[in-house]
């Protein structure tokens, strides 16, 4: 897959949970070049098609703009209480409409919650946020704790030994996922930055959670290799 489109990525209150119906939400497409590089040009052809789940889906309108720097803005708006799933492509270069990344994104709305949660700077993605660096510090946090063999006897205990093998395969299956979640919690907070409302302790956090990413990755590869003859062991006994 072309790197430019695996790269795209869309964030924002339209396309997480828990907004609110009867007003406009919205969220941000923003386009990557080649190298990784957010994009500062415009007039790349993005699609959105939203959809109601459940039964008689319906489609739902959105308006998309063009900021010609490498964002698209997208608004939309759904009536009454539902779930919506949003097919967000890209034209690539052979001009054919490819699913970005994390599309189909979801997102639902109901009538208790404030309308101001829709807004692309409101309460849904500061907490989207705090709540993100959280998970992901936790999830970084075990998973380091997991692969460490400092005080694990693997050599005799078949139950360490699969956990750790557990936790080493964990962090190689979900590496999309999580670059993924980082990027997006990344350009959030870039987004709230330009707006001086991030704090510097989530700009410190999102950048020790990317290198600690980058960290665990290189760990969980020595780690696998360390383990490996007892894997195999365990592979004959049984």
């Amino acid at each position: 897959m072309n790197t430019r489109e695996y790269k795209c990525l869309a964030y924002g209150p339209g396309v997480i949970e828990g907004g609110a119906c009867a007003h406009p939400t919205e969220f941000i497409i923003q386009a990557r070049n080649d190298h990784d590089e957010n994009r500062n040009s415009g007039r790349d052809h993005f699609e959105v098609k939203i959809t109601t789940i459940g039964d008689n889906p319906k489609q739902i309108k959105s308006e998309l703009v063009d900021n010609s720097d490498g964002t698209y803005h997208v608004t939309y708006e759904v009536e009454e209480p539902c779930e919506v799933k949003i097919d967000i492509t890209f034209e690539n270069e052979k001009q054919k409409m490819v699913p970005i990344r994390g599309s189909p994104y979801h997102s639902s709305f109901n009538e208790k919650t404030n309308s101001n949660y829709n807004q692309i700077l409101g309460p849904a993605m500061a907490k989207y946020i705090t709540s993100s660096l959280e998970q992901i510090s936790e999830f970084i946090s075990t998973t380091s704790k997991g692969i460490n063999l400092k005080d694990k006897d693997i050599e005799n205990d078949v139950k360490e030994l699969i956990a750790v093998k557990e936790h080493v395969e964990n962090v190689q299956s979900r590496n999309d996922e999580m670059v993924f979640w980082l990027d997006c919690v990344d350009e959030s907070l870039k987004l709230f930055q330009k707006n001086e409302k991030a704090k510097d302790s989530q700009l410190k956090s999102i950048k020790k959670a990317t290198d600690s990413w980058h960290l665990l990755k290189k760990r969980a590869k020595e780690t696998k290799k360390d383990i490996a003859s007892n894997v195999e062991n365990e592979k004959e006994k049984n």
